[in-house]
């Protein structure tokens, strides 16, 4: 015991303060140690006062207690803190709780406990109570850890009229991962404000006097006013809704004495729940990191084999290490690190919110469902509700994409959205197939409409094919599309059709066709424009020239190119010719096998009703004069002669220089052209590259055709047609051409070197009503490298009229 003694002032004669330590014995038989300090202050005078504080400690309970009593002031302040220690196997809670109470009533408790067992199942729980509020609030986290992890956290909070509620988990196993958290919130609004109701009618009220009063100079009430007002408009509104149905919506139906101030409800509440899950993939995929000097030994990387310590003497301390030798392990640095990922799996997501005002219930998934083929699909999905119709909307969607790209690849996407204002809905879906040609198809579709007057759609529908490692693309397209809005509407529709090339025998050989329009031409086609080419004969050279012209015609005539029987590259499931013999003895890769090969495919190939514009270049004119001369029931309306190579083409100057080559060196020309088909593709491409570089505006679409054409049996059928040429166009057919002079336009080259402008001048003379034209615009005699396009605009004018059939 102890005794402090304080100097007293004017209102205090004497300070005593105490301090006393003891142990007491309390509980049955006195088995429960206390150990127990306490301090007593008092203040002697005109107003005397005594203020005690205790600390108790139970060693047995471990339980700390502190009361503080200061009777003048009424303070009885009491601070319980015990701790919870069981060791039994079914319990092992560990904790501690604090409770401040004021004359015995408590006033904050404070708890928290945990729970370990083993590392496998933990526990952490904590709660705080205060009473005078109506507070409680409880947090709550466990773990499990089997050979699963699962892992949940609970938050509880109570106030007055309030709760709140907030629970997250998570599991973790060798399949899935998930994580959840939901919330819940409520409060009975009206009774935290219980004057709400009366402040409500308050404002019906304000409301309801504003609409009474009278206006200034006159026997109306604003009452009056506002309503004859509203009448008026919705009169007006009903007379414009018959020619613009749009307005409908602004039409006001509702009245003043309808008119009423919300009141609140009567719970409040707002509500989550949010969802990740993802399920992993079996599958892994493993790869190969090379490693520099991988397969290399210690040995050949001079690391050496053992490490020598040095003696250590240190004599002045008495301290001695001899010399060591540690030897060192060879080893082999290994060519690789092999790792292995786990494939995408799929992933889930979702929320969820409710409450008064607003509800979403929205979804997203995605990932991998490969089975057989890879196969990775994506879905997602809002939906909403709320008084409010403005905030009313529903989504959805679908993604897919399926397959390998060299083999078959597929992807679509599906999507919608639907609103009091406006609809929606896009489609979109496109497959790829690859064997040794590209083929894609597309097909994209939009479509929107809505309650304001406005309808519309939009329709594209698209196919291609592509050769590997080239340039060459061919396909078709269509779109179409309609807009309506209130009563007008609009139907646009456009065909956008890229040229294709399909490949088949025509007698007897392989014959490429490059077509713009139908494929197949039906019973009642009209017109066919069908050009001849030159030679080479390669179609190909001639995608840009057919695709202006069948843009030109507005997409309305087909516009088609055949190749001479031999001069193309055969696909891989195709031979050059059906029948080598049946080849030889029709001679189909000579001159005149060329003209019978172009008489079989109009006859098979192309109705006999059908109107034929023949558009021939260099020797494909000669061809046309012999078709005319050949077979003169074909329905043959106009022949276009580009660059006509038909009389004396030794006589040319270029005729003069490659003459020898084709004639008499035929066969040296053989082996140049076999020797360059041995080079790579790659190789070739360079070198036709190099060689047209020259060109400043070169249509880079007859690369690729250029490239084939070294494949070896083309080049050499074109060289082997090109000699028959020297010495069979000779004389000039006369009696054709003044047969069919109407039908013939005639195009010269200004400095064209296989037909000179003296032949313009011959022909022109010996013809002198017939239709033969100079070339003002310096084209060359090979169009096709640069001026296609221009070429083609011309043609195009030229027979417009012809194809008002």
């Amino acid at each position: 015991m102890a005794a402090v003694v304080i100097q007293p002032t004017e209102d205090v004669t004497e300070y005593t303060a105490t301090i006393k330590r003891e142990t007491l014995k309390e509980g049955k038989k006195g088995r429960h140690v206390i150990d127990s300090l306490r301090l007593t202050l008092k203040a002697e005078g005109d107003d005397s006062t005594e203020a005690t504080a205790s600390l108790k400690y139970n060693r047995n309970k471990n339980i700390l207690t502190t009361d503080i009593v200061i009777p003048n002031y009424d303070v009885e302040l009491g601070i319980k803190v015990a701790g919870v220690d069981s060791d039994a196997k079914q319990n092992n809670m560990r904790g501690i709780t604090i409770e401040v109470t004021n004359k015995n009533i408590p006033q904050l408790t404070v708890m928290g406990c945990t729970r370990l067992e083993l590392m496998k199942n933990a526990m952490l729980q904590l709660q705080m109570v205060i009473p005078a509020l109506k507070t409680n609030m409880l947090f709550t986290a466990t773990l499990k850890k089997h050979v699963d992890i699962i892992m949940n956290m609970e938050t509880l909070i109570k106030l007055p009229e309030t709760s709140y509620q907030q629970s997250a988990s998570l599991i973790y196993d060798k399949e899935t991962f998930e994580v959840q958290l939901k919330s819940d919130l409520n409060s009975e609004i009206q009774k935290n404000l219980p004057n709400v109701e009366d402040h409500r009618k308050n404002l019906e009220k304000l409301i309801e006097n504003m609409l009474d009063r009278k206006v200034a100079k006159t026997d109306m009430k604003v009452r009056h006013i506002v309503t004859k007002g509203i009448e008026a408009v919705n009169i007006w509104l009903g007379k414009l809704t018959v020619s613009i149905p749009i307005l409908k919506l602004m039409q006001n139906k509702r009245r003043l004495s309808n008119l009423i101030v919300p009141s609140l409800p009567e719970r409040m509440f707002l509500q989550f729940d949010n969802l990740f899950r993802y399920k992993f993939n079996k599958d892994y995929m493993a790869f190969s990191l090379p490693l520099p000097l991988g397969g290399k030994k210690s040995e050949e990387l001079h690391f050496p084999s053992s490490l020598s310590v040095p003696a250590l003497d240190l004599s002045a301390i008495g301290l001695h290490v001899p010399p060591k030798i540690y030897r060192l392990p060879s080893f082999i640095v290994p060519p690789a690190l092999d790792f292995t990922v786990p494939l995408l799996g799929v992933a889930e997501a979702s929320i969820k919110i409710n409450s008064n005002f607003y509800s979403l219930e929205g979804s997203i998934s995605g990932g991998n469902h490969s089975i057989d083929s890879p196969m990775y699909i994506v879905q997602y999905k809002a939906i909403t509700n709320s008084p409010f119709n403005l905030l009313i909307y529903n989504l959805e969607g679908t993604g897919m994409m399926s397959g390998r790209g060299d083999d078959h690849l597929e992807y679509l996407m599906n999507n919608s959205f639907s609103h009091s204002l406006i609809q929606t809905r896009v489609s979109i879906s496109e497959t790829l197939d690859v064997t040794h040609k590209l083929h894609a198809k597309a097909n994209y579709k939009i479509e929107a409409s809505s309650p304001l007057g406005l309808h519309t759609s939009f329709h594209y529908d698209a196919q291609s094919t592509s050769t590997i490692y080239s340039d060459e693309v061919t396909g078709d397209g269509t779109w179409d599309g309609t807009l309506q809005i209130d009563v007008m509407e609009n139907t646009v529709t456009y065909s956008r059709n890229v040229a294709q090339t399909d490949f088949i025998y025509c007698y007897g050989a392989i014959t490429e066709v490059l077509r713009c329009g139908p494929s197949h031409l039906h019973a009642g086609q009209k017109v066919l424009v069908l050009v001849i080419p030159g030679n080479p004969g390669v179609v190909g050279f001639y995608r840009t020239f057919i695709q202006t012209l069948y843009d030109l015609f507005g997409c309305h005539h087909p516009v088609w190119a055949v190749s001479h029987a031999g001069h193309c590259m055969p696909p891989a499931s195709m031979e050059m010719v059906e029948d080598a013999y049946s080849a030889a003895d029709l001679d189909t890769f000579g001159l005149n096998g060329q003209i019978e090969h172009k008489l079989a495919f109009l006859r098979k190939h192309v109705p006999k009703e059908t109107n034929l514009i023949l558009v021939g270049h260099s020797i494909g004119c000669y061809i046309i004069l012999e078709i005319m001369k050949r077979d003169p029931s074909l329905k043959i309306r106009k022949a276009i002669m580009l660059f006509p190579t038909i009389e004396r083409m030794t006589l040319t100057p270029q005729g003069k220089a490659v003459t020898p080559l084709l004639c008499h060196m035929r066969y040296v020309t053989y082996l140049s052209i076999f020797l360059l088909s041995l080079l790579p593709e790659t190789l070739k491409h360079s070198l036709v590259k190099l060689v047209l570089a020259g060109i400043g505006s070169l249509d880079h679409s007859v690369v690729q055709p250029t490239v084939g054409l070294l494949s070896g049996d083309s080049a050499a059928n074109a060289v082997y047609m090109a000699g028959q040429e020297m010495r069979k166009v000779l004389e000039r057919d006369d009696m054709t051409i003044k047969k069919n002079l109407a039908k013939l336009i005639f195009y010269y080259g200004a400095t064209d070197h296989w037909c000179p402008v003296q032949y313009y001048r011959d022909i022109k003379k010996d013809f002198p009503t017939g239709d033969f034209r100079l070339c003002e615009n310096g084209f060359r005699h090979a169009f096709v490298l640069d001026a296609g396009r221009e070429v083609a605009k011309m043609v195009a004018e030229w027979i417009k009229t012809d194809l008002r059939i």
